[in-house]
């Protein structure tokens, strides 16, 4: 288990460490922000996101850009050691598929070359537990093709979270969500680890932690079942 070999491993020890989040306007990105933020080995937590600064802060750095233009926002990566990135969008916010694939795929693929060509020490990204590139269904399908994208880019470590269903206090309803959140937690006994809900704060935890503490270098997918028990 990943929550085994964290505890294996040493504890990095730098201090200084300039990072980067994209999706911090976002559910889990808020709870990661805070965790960024009350990190002390963190000196700088650069945020670029399209609404203005919701939170003020000594190390915050907030940047409003044009998440689909790299041109805005490409040369914020110089100089950073780790980046994360929690963007999402459904399909009530975004009904046409391309504007969801500019988004969900565009945006974390674009964010990982800069990561590569900055010199990013570590890349983390939010994934679907049912990620498949060979999905019949659109949002598996397009969080497969992006986990495919980021895995070619050569960034020492790379981190892909697939979570099942997320939970927590969101800003908008979301009916499916909640009846499912519902039905897996009335039958969480019967429900296998990797398909029972988990909060958001969690998974902002876990990616923390993981990115945070862990120095060897690979590609790390973080299962559903992983970030529950962790």
């Amino acid at each position: 288990m990943f929550h085994h070999l964290y505890y294996l491993r040493s504890m990095k020890n730098e201090t200084g460490r300039r990072v980067l989040l994209v999706g911090a306007t976002g559910l889990t990105g808020s709870y990661l922000l805070n965790y960024l933020l009350n990190d002390s080995r963190i000196n700088e937590v650069i945020v670029l996101a399209r609404k203005e600064r919701m939170q003020t802060h000594t190390k915050l750095k907030w940047r409003v850009v044009n998440l689909l233009e790299p041109s805005t926002w490409q040369s914020y990566l110089e100089n950073i050691q780790d980046v994360y990135c929690c963007i999402g969008t459904t399909a009530k916010k975004s009904p046409n598929n391309k504007v969801y694939e500019s988004i969900d795929l565009g945006i974390p693929v674009a964010l990982a070359e800069a990561c590569q060509n900055n010199g990013v020490e570590a890349f983390a990204v939010i994934s679907a537990m049912a990620a498949d590139a060979n999905s019949r269904l659109f949002y598996n399908k397009l969080k497969g093709r992006m986990e495919d994208k980021v895995k070619l880019f050569k960034i020492p470590r790379i981190y892909i979270f697939r979570p099942a269903i997320i939970l927590g206090d969101r800003k908008e309803f979301r009916l499916g969500e909640r009846i499912a959140a519902f039905i897996t937690k009335l039958f969480s006994f019967l429900i296998p680890a990797n398909y029972k809900s988990v909060k958001a704060e969690k998974i902002a935890e876990v990616m923390h932690h993981f990115v945070s503490n862990r120095t060897d270098k690979g590609l790390y997918i973080i299962s559903s079942k992983d970030i529950y028990e962790f």
